[in-house]
């Protein structure tokens, strides 16, 4: 029995292999002109149906479920890669609320929308490199004197991050509540931003640490980020903060009951409903955090009702997430007519910003992040993707780069068999709050927070343990 399920996940994983070589030679195609299409995103979206079955068929075989990084991260890319894609496909981003793909030739979308789906392919490769399934089984020796441990810990990371957030949360209120507007947030810079990653870490901690208190952290914190969210329209690091988090929640549900291992039909629609509501908040909070913020009260008596209209949710979702895509595609525009390739010279330019010394580095900041400089030269705000690095780094070969740092992200965000409690488990999940942000971010983005928590979180619990002796 064991080795049929090893044949058949050895065909399923070739299949995925052979599907990304079909993929490649496609864009080779596009790229040299040798096919030429009347509608640009067709062939995208013809390989992105393939290619997503084949991966569900994959992760399915894998047993790789939601609580795991690897199925969120990839429903995240194809959502930001293919968003537009799949709306351009089916005729339906005529009067979409930002119009992007004017902007461009469509020979340009065509062979950007194949590179993303290779890149996006590769690097569920290199994800597949890792363990096959999460852990359920927790060995729970020594448990009451690690749970005091991590419960120290967690109260001590508390009392660095908890002030840190709190400060940076201030700091954006007022300046939306000045003046109703996201845009006249100004990011807090330097160690103040460094320290307030430590939240979440120490949220964990305390939720691993003390099981019977979890679910009432979660809705505290919870209530707290959408209190934020919905007074200055920042988004980002909330949603994947209570996304890793609430991953957590029900990976521990699961491994401290071993005998319901599968989750209950109920909770999972319940889950949904959340999830859908969630959604419709981060719809709304789109469309008035440009000029429309204010206090709490004018923003549920304006639009609490709005929250709960969900009939255009997943057109909503595609068109705005999907603008990811067009970063991408204004890179390889671009690249290298208005910047040359930087042959790996991105990833070594933020070594330096590992220290916060970056009002010493000047210019260096654009050689760290050249969707910047292109950005800044195109006079667009599209932001910035990983995919777009790698190509404005290594061409077309950052594809083979994708594979590569598939292989990376499985070895940072892992969980072995005898991990999967305590201090692992809750540095499992903080960098899956951090890495979750590369379908929207560049590594330049992730790599200080990531390293600084990593160093941090293990100093004090270390610390801890030395006091405890």
């Amino acid at each position: 029995m064991k080795a049929q399920l090893k044949k058949s996940a050895c065909l399923i994983l070739i299949l995925n292999i052979a599907f990304l070589a079909a993929e490649v030679i496609f864009f080779i195609l596009i790229s040299t002109g040798s096919i030429v299409c009347s509608v640009w995103s067709l062939p995208a979206t013809v390989f992105s149906f393939i290619a997503i079955a084949l991966n569900m068929l994959a992760m399915w075989k894998f047993k790789i479920d939601v609580m795991d990084f690897r199925f969120l991260f990839m429903v995240f890319m194809y959502i930001f890669m293919c968003g537009r894609v799949w709306l351009n496909c089916f005729g339906l981003d005529g009067d979409i609320f930002w119009v992007l793909h004017t902007f461009f030739p469509h020979d340009v979308m065509a062979r950007a929308s194949m590179y993303c789906l290779c890149c996006t392919q590769a690097i569920f490769l290199g994800l597949l490199c890792t363990k096959r399934k999460m852990p359920l089984v927790y060995e729970k020796k020594g448990e009451h004197t690690d749970s005091n441990r991590l419960f120290l810990t967690g109260i001590l990371l508390l009392l660095i991050g908890l002030p840190c957030q709190v400060y940076v949360d201030i700091h954006s209120i007022r300046a939306t509540l000045s003046s109703g507007s996201y845009l006249s947030i100004t990011g807090v810079t330097g160690l103040i931003d460094d320290f307030a990653f430590l939240l979440v870490p120490g949220i964990l901690c305390l939720m691993e640490s003390r099981p019977k208190q979890r679910k009432v952290v979660f809705v505290v914190l919870s209530a707290y980020f959408l209190l934020v969210m919905s007074l200055t329209g920042d988004r980002r690091y909330y949603v994947t903060s209570l996304v890793a988090i609430g991953a957590y929640l029900l990976y521990a549900i699961r491994r401290d009951k071993p005998h319901k291992e599968k989750i209950s039909i109920k909770r999972y629609v319940f889950i949904g409903i959340l999830g859908v509501l969630f959604l419709s908040f981060l719809q709304v909070l789109r469309e008035i955090r440009a000029n429309g913020l204010g206090s709490l009260s004018d923003f549920l008596i304006n639009h609490g009702s709005d929250i709960f209209v969900v009939d255009d949710l997943l057109y909503e979702v595609l068109a705005e997430f999907g603008i990811s895509f067009f970063s991408v595609t204004n890179i390889i525009a671009n690249v290298p007519t208005m910047l040359p390739f930087q042959y790996g010279m991105t990833f070594v330019g933020m070594i330096p910003f590992l220290l916060p010394v970056g009002f010493l580095l000047g210019d260096l900041f654009l050689l760290a992040e050249p969707s910047a400089a292109i950005n800044a030269a195109t006079v667009n705000g599209l932001g910035s993707t990983l995919l777009g690095d790698l190509y404005a780094n290594f061409g077309n070969v950052g594809i083979l780069f994708s594979f590569l740092f598939g292989i990376i992200l499985s070895k940072i965000v892992n969980l072995s068999k005898r991990e999967q409690g305590g201090i692992k488990l809750v540095m499992y999940y903080s960098l899956y709050r951090i890495m979750i942000n590369l379908v929207r971010c560049t590594v330049f983005e992730v790599y200080r927070p990531s390293i600084w928590m990593y160093c941090i979180v293990y100093i004090i619990y270390w610390s801890c343990g030395k006091r405890g002796r």
